[in-house]
């Protein structure tokens, strides 16, 4: 992977992000939203853990991947694992 391909992606992911969030903020805030919101940081934060310990786990196993790649990984799961949750659990309550 190139480093253009890599900044590339990084670059429309945070910019779906921000779309994504434009179009939350506008909705109507309630116990539900705040449930989702929960519900939805709950599934973040499991995400980054588990990405964190496998790209640890890589790391060990493979020092010559650059530092880069592991911050790119870490941000995209954070960033698609909010967007996943919380259209999984607006479809689920």
């Amino acid at each position: 992977m190139t480093y253009s391909l890599i900044q590339t992606l990084l670059i429309a992911s945070i910019a779906a992000y921000f779309i994504f969030d434009f179009f939350e903020d506008k909705r109507v805030y309630d116990e539900r939203e705040e449930l989702i919101r929960l519900k939805t940081h709950t599934i973040v934060q499991k995400t980054s853990s588990w990405s964190l310990a496998a790209l640890t786990v890589l790391y060990i196993y493979n020092r010559d991947i650059p530092g880069i790649v592991f911050l790119v990984a870490m941000v995209l799961a954070s960033l698609y694992s909010e967007i996943i949750g919380r259209v999984y659990w607006r479809s689920k309550l």
